[in-house]
């Protein structure tokens, strides 16, 4: 009885084991069944329905098995992939402006799809401008241009409200180079507040400029503050020399003989001002005095608190500069910075300024050396051949190896030679109105080119502005007579890496605010008449016979 009951139990056990192992591989079998007929899963990760330049899609796909994915726009392909992370580039450029749709299909190793189509439309953005960047809106009405490499007008808008400026092409213009131009329009007209212009040149389709925020994060920014003078306090000198205030957040001005009024930011420390003077004509080493204000509240200063520096640096500058032939035209300015800080952010204090070889090299050219500057800048011009100027904004005070570059004209073209960053052209339009001072200013910048066309002749304006020009007796074309004009050329060498492409329009785009620079600069012809430097005239020069005879 016992043995029969074991048994029976036994038997019991072994059923149940099996009817568990049954159902066990059922449900497996049920699973296997169920993944077997489940397609892939397809996510978009951070979609855009609008494309305007080059833009990137990603993708996952979520399955237990192998995939395969096909991606389609328009009913072409455009990527084939076994990958389940999946990225994919589109270039509206390459597209009909409209309607588009992108199509996404994965199989997986079971033969189940999944499909996914996405409405995107397609517009062809040329330009973008940030509103943040246009300069002065509060002196200025600003009009933003287009114009295409042969000065042909493509579109121009005005800025108004806050909105970013942007620019979309119709489909015919493609794959060509533009040129991008601010026009500041003076709301007021003084001195100071003049029409400018500038242009870009080399520009292509799908360019957004950069926001501020973010050229502050480029490697290697660094620009002088835009520091406003908020602050005022009224001084009284008894000195019969010429006082000099040239600094970064306060400047001198000159109320009457004896009577200043200092404007300063309320930004810089207010218990450093450094201030100079110098006799207007004569200048020597000894001539030099300078008074440092540490405390606002004196505002009467006498002779005795001038003081003179009680060290001097020598400047050795080359025999080209010193004894230049072609007038000898030289001007300095020389900064001082208290420290790496100050440098970093352009709180600079200006020590001299002053030009003229006849006034500087009666007694060499010195600069005075202070306990309170531990960074000296130099600003250096000089010319040392007629029509052209050599420029620098260097750190220290020992002259260094000007670039390798060179150029010349023909009037029409110029030629250059050598490494430098980008080439600049400058133009400036004369009245009689304000004491002939300029009433319009053009900055042109060009990528390094062996041969770049003088940009102004054929540079076509809306009607608009070409009737404001009018008005003020100005015309874009240099060449015209109706009013007097002055056309340079500059090659540009900065030691650190500058891309105008990425500054432009910005109120610190000009090179002069970053880091050290070196400029040739020559002048061209003004008012239709013959460039003062003739063609037949360059081989006189040993540097020019570089270029073959097939260049002219």
């Amino acid at each position: 009885m016992e043995q029969s009951r074991f048994l029976l139990i036994f038997m019991t056990s072994l059923l149940s084991l099996f009817l568990i192992s049954c159902e066990e591989e059922s449900l497996s079998s049920i699973d296997d069944l169920q993944s077997d007929i489940i397609a892939p899963t397809i996510d978009v990760i951070d979609f855009s329905t609008l494309i305007e330049t080059e833009t990137e899609f990603k993708f996952t796909i979520k399955d237990n098995s192998n995939v395969s994915t096909s991606i389609l726009f328009n009913g072409e392909s455009i990527l084939e992939s076994d990958n389940k992370e999946l990225v994919v580039k589109i270039d509206p450029f390459e597209y009909q402006i409209g309607e588009g749709v992108l199509e996404v299909i994965s199989v997986d190793s079971e033969g189940n799809e999944q499909r996914k189509n996405f409405k995107i439309e397609i517009k062809h953005l040329l330009f973008k401008v940030p509103f943040e960047n246009i300069r002065y809106p509060n002196f200025y009405d600003n009009y933003i241009l287009l114009n295409n490499s042969e000065g042909k007008l493509l579109e121009y808008k005005i800025v108004e409200g806050e909105s970013d400026i942007s620019f979309y092409s119709d489909g015919s213009f493609l794959d060509e180079e533009f040129t991008a131009t601010l026009f500041l329009v003076p709301k007021q007209r003084t001195s100071t507040v003049i029409y400018r212009l500038y242009s870009f040149g080399n520009i292509t389709q799908g360019t957004i400029l950069k926001t501020h925020n973010e050229i502050e994060q480029l490697e290697n920014f660094n620009v002088q503050q835009d520091l406003i003078a908020n602050k005022n306090v009224e001084l009284n000198f008894s000195s019969e020399d010429y006082i000099y205030s040239g600094a970064t957040g306060y400047w001198l001005n000159r109320v009457s003989d004896s009577t200043h009024r200092l404007d300063y930011s309320e930004k810089i420390d207010n218990t450093f001002f450094y201030f100079s003077t110098m006799p207007i004509e004569g200048r020597i080493k000894d001539d030099y005095k300078f008074l440092i204000i540490d405390d606002l509240n004196k505002v009467k200063y006498g002779e005795n608190d001038f003081k003179k520096p009680e060290s001097f640096y020598k400047v050795d500058l080359p025999e080209s500069i010193r004894n230049g032939t072609h007038e000898g035209w030289f001007s300095q300015s020389i900064i001082g910075y208290r420290n790496e800080s100050d440098y970093e952010k352009g709180i600079g204090h200006g020590l001299t300024s002053y030009g003229s070889s006849k006034n500087i090299f009666q007694d060499d050219f010195y600069v005075p050396v202070f306990d309170e500057f531990v960074i000296y800048e130099m600003h250096l011009s000089a010319s040392d051949r007629e029509n052209y100027q050599m420029s620098r904004k260097q750190r220290g005070l020992e002259y260094k190896d000007f670039p390798n570059m060179d150029l010349f004209s023909n009037n029409d073209a110029v030629f250059t030679t050598g490494t430098y960053n980008h080439i600049l052209f400058d133009f400036g339009s004369f009245g009689s109105d304000l004491n002939n001072q300029a009433l319009m200013q053009w900055f042109f910048y060009f990528e390094p080119s062996d041969q770049v066309e003088v940009p102004y002749y054929d540079f076509e304006l809306p009607e608009v502005l070409n009737d404001l020009l009018t008005g003020d007796n100005l015309t874009a074309n240099p060449r015209s007579e109706s009013n007097q004009t002055s056309i340079s050329v500059k090659l540009v060498h900065t030691k650190e890496e500058w891309n105008y492409k990425k500054l432009m329009f910005e109120f610190s785009n000009h090179y002069e605010s970053r880091g050290e620079w070196f400029v040739l600069e020559h002048y061209l012809e003004t008012n239709g008449e013959p460039d003062k430097y003739p063609f037949d005239k360059i081989q006189e020069y040993d540097l020019y016979p570089r270029f073959p005879d097939s260049r002219f």
